[in-house]
């Protein structure tokens, strides 16, 4: 066994906290099917405060086996936010605890600390590799290898590109049924030399999905997904990774850029360079909301994953500024995910905070989750709110874009999928269906006006784009939409443009 190894093992049985506080997280990625890279922070945080909580309880008791314990015993009870049962096992701790301090006093020893310390170590290494076999098989992304620099005169002439997702944001006839005139932000984009489509659509209802068709330029089924119950996020994820649109842009020179909307599962980790604001992911937002610090945490910030959405949309504004106006010696394609207006419902119209919480169904008498009608109203007005913030964030980007990497960058402004106000899942009706497909899509390609179809969809975004400025030719997909239906899944469905 190598030396250093050695070395790490005959540390593990005076810090076993340390393991059990790693394996939390670790079963927590594998749980969610979120690559590793996305719980490097996390476990920095766990291997700390497990530590600490050692260091704290061995000077509170002065002594080496109690403290360790009661470290682990710290652990237990932060744990048991979502999970009562970890209050239990702190409470097991503390009662044996009581025990070894009785028999102390009386010269006596009831805990045989030597053997705790070994066992739990052990049992504290198990539990890691036995949360770590689950990633093992799972897709572990990485930036990908930058590309060298362009030959002279290889690439000179080809743009720039940026791609602007904003997440569920609804075409502007859906905002208008909403009492919601979009016309001053579509003006906004056409003063700019944005084409606005009127008829666009989105092929599939979920970020997930419509992104990997997108990005693959194919239906999900021909990308091999023909089984409707293994569709979601985690089952798809390696697909979008593995994208067939970075694997054409590295080929013409480009450097790929991607930044995080702060959803692993929807992440481009695979682009060569990975951009991300500082604020928590879904995973860490997760872990601290199963914590006994949720209420202080949400009293703090004001409800901590409103707050962390809130202020990554708000961060990515002078990011993407500040990244179109670096100097590159090859063309880049920078993919732009923002997580507004997509519920939950965090900002007002002029961007101020407002808890508006999460799109809420809720179950009926005979077991199905409707939305009342009261609930349809708010989202509504929340949604519309959301949407001026998301108008007012997306001309802002634009502006820092052209400003900083030049009036020939081709820019696109566009949605995954549209709002779900008036979705029932139960029995998704037209009009709903409707408004979930209908998406927003801007475009702006310079010297190729006109170039994307007024009732484009996302499936054929790429084919048209990089024909026209890679002299890629991508074979175009048939338009059809695609919806979720209960009992049934993943069928096409009849939405007219």
């Amino acid at each position: 066994m190598p030396r250093v190894a050695r070395r790490l093992l005959a540390i593990v049985p005076d810090w076993y906290p340390v393991p059990f506080g790693v394996a939390v997280v670790l079963n927590q990625l594998a749980d969610d099917g979120i690559a590793l890279p996305a719980g490097f922070r996390a476990l920095i945080v766990a291997v700390f405060l497990t530590a600490a909580f050692t260091v704290a309880g061995r000077r509170l008791t002065r002594h080496r086996g109690r403290g360790t314990l009661l470290g682990l015993a710290a652990l237990f009870v932060l744990l048991a936010g979502d999970e009562p049962v970890w209050l239990l096992i702190a409470g097991a701790i503390a009662f044996v605890l009581l025990i070894d301090l009785r028999a102390a006093r009386t010269g006596g020893r009831a805990v045989p600390w030597a053997r705790v310390r070994s066992g739990m170590s052990a049992l504290g290494v198990i539990l890691v590799v036995l949360v770590t076999l689950p990633l093992i098989g799972s897709p572990t992304v990485w930036p990908s290898a930058p590309q060298p620099p362009a030959v002279a005169g290889g690439t000179a002439a080809r743009p720039d590109m940026f791609v602007l997702l904003l997440d569920g944001f609804g075409r502007a006839d859906v905002l208008a049924s909403y009492g919601y005139d979009a016309g001053p932000f579509v003006a906004d984009l056409e003063a700019r030399g944005f084409t606005v489509a009127a008829h666009s659509r989105s092929n599939y209802p979920t970020t997930g999905l419509a992104l990997t068709s997108m990005l693959n330029a194919a239906p999900i089924a021909a990308l091999g997904f023909t089984d409707s119950t293994r569709l979601e996020p985690r089952h798809i994820h390696p697909a979008l990774e593995a994208n067939r649109a970075f694997e054409i842009l590295g080929d013409a020179g480009y450097e790929t850029i991607a930044f995080s909307s702060g959803y692993e599962l929807v992440a481009l980790r695979s682009a060569n360079r990975f951009v991300d604001t500082g604020q928590l992911n879904e995973l860490e937002i997760g872990l601290a909301e199963s914590t006994i610090l949720e209420p202080l945490m949400d009293a703090l910030t004001g409800d901590l994953k409103s707050n962390q959405i809130r202020a990554r949309a708000m961060a990515m504004v002078p990011a993407v500024r500040s990244l179109a106006a670096e100097v590159s010696e090859r063309p880049r394609f920078v993919f732009v995910h923002s997580p507004l207006p997509h519920p939950p419902f965090v900002v007002d119209s002029d961007c101020q905070p407002v808890r508006g919480g999460e799109s809420l169904f809720v179950l009926g008498a005979d077991g199905i989750a409707r939305k009342t009608a009261s609930r349809r109203a708010e989202e509504i007005r929340l949604t519309v709110g959301q949407v001026g913030c998301s108008q007012r964030l997306a001309i802002e980007m634009v502006d820092g874009i052209l400003a900083g990497a030049g009036p020939d960058t081709v820019v696109l402004v566009l949605s995954d999928h549209g709002p779900e106000t008036r979705l029932e899942r139960s029995d998704p009706q037209p009009d709903a269906i409707h408004e979930r497909l209908a998406n927003l899509f801007a475009a702006r390609t310079p010297a190729r006006p006109d170039l994307f179809p007024d009732d484009i969809t996302l499936v054929n975004v790429l084919p048209h784009l990089f024909g026209a400025y890679l002299d890629v030719d991508l074979p175009e997909q048939p338009d059809t939409v695609y919806f979720g239906m209960p009992g049934v899944g993943l069928v096409a469905v009849d939405s007219a443009p």
